[in-house]
């Protein structure tokens, strides 16, 4: 480590009190110095604040003098224009709006302005964003709307400065899908000042619809020149040749899967096969049209076309579409002259006091339906039936019970064109009531048809009807639970009868059927109505018969086995028997076997001490 050495301690060890005093004088000659600077500049800067201060008295002199020469009423006093929002969005054809508020401190004199115009918008798009007053609470004005609806002025209504707002709403209806941009300008009118708002924009941003489809469109079609059907009408007009009144008007509404209304933007194209010729118009002009052709394709906005006969009788098709897109097909009969009536009865037997509504339609020659014009209904005996005519119906009233033949003609008498049918008069009071089913005997799950069968105390089929209390209140049941429909209290009966359809249960069964006669008979003591079927189950007899069988034989089997189980046991105790018998023998055996190990071994040792014997004897004799 490498130590300096310091020599101003040394220095001032050295020289003592005299460096001290030199140091202090060049401190105080330092400290004379800054003072005379310090004075210098402060002399300065007061000067110069001395000059700004002026300066500032003058310009706010100045300042008040304008301010006291400006009107109080200058329109830039905060004035504003605002959007309620800066962007929306829609689809062609819809209209969308925005809000605008413009807002400024005036008086009578004073007015301001916001024009609106478009910045940018598709291509092919015509379409202008429209001002109308309103849209908010203004205060102190009503916006005045002019240059074609493109400019609201606001003026204050007010003789002292007051604070005014002007609503206005702007709306734009696209018919072209893509982006605009909508500029709104605000301006100074009257009043003079300077303007403060600025400028504001909208964005819009439009969708295509989607395209039309026959089903979500409607196509009705209405007789003669009417335009106000919901429905469609059946229309049959004379064949006679008339290009100024049409026979028919069709009112098709385009609209997409949106249920949007595209009758505004849409461009029909119509055409017929068969009889007729067509026009085409707005729903407003529809009574002016005239014939025109057989094929034809409309504007934007036209969408009723008029039907007109051409001499030719017949059924003409008349088809309606948007592009390839077919939207809807009508009909509409052109005939000749009456040729012949047709009649046709709703009911089979007519209650006495009830009726039946016949419609008569006509043909002419070809076979093409055909107006009726005048006809006339007559009855061949009115003490059954009467007869009354209302527009192509013919009304038959059941008088008593019987028959009688109903005429129908082009007169009064002898006509030249008719035709006749008959009518059937019944009690409207049960006085026979009966059931009956279509078999005796069913398949499991086969269809069972019930037929009830009413008639009157005459023995007639009862009048067509409802007849509320045919049985009592429990209806019909079975004994045995059945899938399909039995009849309940109430009954409907046409000639006297009335079915329902049951399905047989599916295993083998004997079904009775039971009701019990309601207030609609005629009986005093109400009695009981019953029918009775049988279900066989052939399929099902086999498989029991076979369960049976397979029973049988496992019984059989059962007991064999049991005779084998007793013969296992009892040769099992002999085989034990047999083993402990064995096992005795054996154990003998084994004792003989060891007796004579025993014996054998005595054997040998006297037979090992006579040897020895013998040795010693014969040693002996040697000796």
């Amino acid at each position: 480590m490498i130590s300096l050495p310091s020599s101003f301690p040394r220095r001032v060890r050295i020289h003592g009190g005299g460096f001290d005093a030199s140091a202090r004088a060049m401190h105080r000659n330092a400290a004379i110095e800054n003072v005379s600077v310090a004075t210098i500049e402060r002399t300065q800067m007061s000067t110069k604040t001395t000059i700004k201060r002026v300066a500032l008295v003058a310009v706010a002199a100045m300042g008040f003098g304008l301010l006291s020469v400006a009107p109080s009423s200058a329109i830039s006093q905060a004035d504003t224009l605002t959007a309620s929002v800066a962007s929306s969005s829609t689809t062609v054809g819809v209209a969308t709006t925005v809000v605008l508020n413009q807002s400024f401190i005036g008086t009578s004199a004073d007015s301001l302005s916001v024009t609106a115009s478009v910045v940018s918008s598709p291509a092919t798009s015509v379409a202008l964003p429209v001002l109308t007053a309103g849209g908010g609470t203004s205060v102190n004005t009503t916006p005045v709307i002019s240059g074609s609806n493109l400019i609201s002025s606001s003026n204050a209504n007010a003789a002292a400065l007051t604070y005014t707002t002007g609503y206005t709403t702007a709306t734009l209806t696209p018919t072209v899908a893509g982006t605009y941009v909508i500029k709104f300008t605000p301006a100074i009118i009257a009043g003079g000042g300077t303007l403060n708002a600025v400028a504001v924009t909208w964005t819009v941003t439009v969708a295509a619809v989607g395209a039309a489809t026959a089903a979500d469109s409607t196509s009705f079609l209405n007789a003669g020149e009417a335009t106000s059907a919901t429905s469609d009408a059946t229309v049959v007009a004379s064949k006679a040749i008339n290009s100024t009144a049409q026979a028919a008007t069709i009112v098709v509404t385009p609209k997409n899967a949106a249920l949007t209304d595209l009758t505004s933007t849409s461009i029909l194209s119509v055409s017929i096969a068969g009889p007729g010729s067509l026009g085409i118009s707005t729903v407003g002009n529809a009574a002016a049209q005239t014939a025109t052709g057989r094929a034809l394709t409309g504007i934007a906005g036209q969408n009723a076309i008029g039907v007109f006969s051409d001499g030719t009788s017949g059924v003409a098709t008349i088809t309606v579409a948007i592009g390839t897109t077919i939207i809807s097909t009508e009909t509409v009969t052109f005939s000749g002259d009456l040729a012949s009536f047709t009649a046709t009865p709703v009911k089979t037997v007519i209650g006495i006091g009830s009726t039946d509504t016949v419609a008569i339609t006509g043909k002419d020659a070809a076979g093409v339906a055909a107006s009726v014009g005048t006809y006339y209904a007559t009855s061949a005996t009115p003490a059954v039936a009467t007869v009354a005519i209302s527009g192509t119906n013919v009304i038959v009233t059941g008088v008593a019970v019987g028959t009688s033949v109903i005429t129908i003609g082009n007169a009064a008498t002898s006509p030249t064109i008719s035709t006749t049918f008959t009518v059937t008069v019944g009690k409207t009071t049960i006085g026979t009531l009966t059931m009956s089913t279509d078999k005796t005997t069913y398949a499991a799950g086969e269809k069972v048809t019930l037929t009830v069968s009413a008639k009157g105390s005459d023995g007639t089929a009862v009048g067509d009807g409802t007849y509320a209390t045919t049985f009592s209140s429990t209806g019909v049941t079975s004994n045995i639970a059945l899938t399909g429909t039995l009849p309940g209290a109430s009954v409907v009966f046409a000639g006297g009868v009335a079915t329902y359809t049951v399905y047989a249960p599916v295993a083998t069964a004997s079904v009775t059927l039971t009701g019990t006669e309601g207030a609609s008979t005629d009986s005093t003591t109400k009695g009981t109505v019953t029918v009775s079927f049988d279900v066989t189950n052939p399929g099902s007899d086999a498989a029991t018969d076979a369960a049976n069988a397979a029973t049988d034989a496992a019984n059989y089997a059962a007991d064999a086995a049991d005779a084998a189980t007793t013969a296992a046991q009892e040769a099992t105790a002999a085989a034990v028997a047999a083993q402990e018998s064995a096992d005795a023998a054996t154990a003998a055996v084994v004792a003989l076997g060891l007796r004579v190990d025993t014996l054998l071994a005595s054997v040998r040792a006297q037979l090992t001490s006579l040897s020895n014997l013998l040795v010693r004897i014969i040693k002996k004799t040697k000796a």
